[in-house]
């Protein structure tokens, strides 16, 4: 895991600050068919709203590509937002091979992150990279809301992403 600072700049998070605000009631629920089970399995689920770059109209991809600059962009596998209402969490996952990177963008100040057993404050625009075969989770948010944009790619392209910001 590393991070990386300044990642997004202030009109960025602004921006997408706005984008995820007016979208809200487009995000789908993570406790759908598209459930995500961690280490706890069905006993407790993660609880949380997302909304994928893949699932998104055209109205609003297009103003949302505008928002991220290209050396993120055009390596990405996936693109999504992740909303944490108060109680919301990511349980505690950790995949079983190394494929898969993230890159994870908190948008607000009342995130944390636990990635291989430490925790992180988050600071908007500042970034953690991490494979998904390290064990990572959101606990359990006491705050308001909480939001991430995730960016994932195969492994190695993050790192290239990153370093070209």
């Amino acid at each position: 895991m590393q991070t990386a600072t300044a990642v997004l700049n202030k009109r960025q998070l602004k921006a997408l600050t706005k984008f995820v605000d007016g979208n809200a009631n487009r995000f789908r629920d993570s406790r759908s068919y598209r459930r995500r089970m961690g280490v706890n399995g069905n006993r407790e689920l993660s609880r949380y709203k997302y909304l994928k770059y893949w699932s998104m109209p055209n109205d609003l991809r297009i103003p949302l590509e505008a928002q991220i600059q290209a050396s993120l962009w055009d390596t990405a596998n996936e693109v999504y937002f992740l909303h944490f209402d108060k109680g919301g969490f990511l349980d505690t996952s950790k995949f079983q091979n190394d494929m898969m990177s993230a890159l994870m963008l908190p948008l607000n100040r009342q995130g944390r992150i636990i990635i291989e057993g430490t925790a992180h404050k988050c600071t908007p625009g500042d970034g953690f990279l991490f494979a998904l075969n390290e064990v990572h989770e959101v606990p359990k948010n006491i705050q308001g809301a909480v939001n991430y944009l995730v960016l994932l790619y195969l492994y190695g392209f993050a790192q290239k992403a990153v370093n070209a910001t």
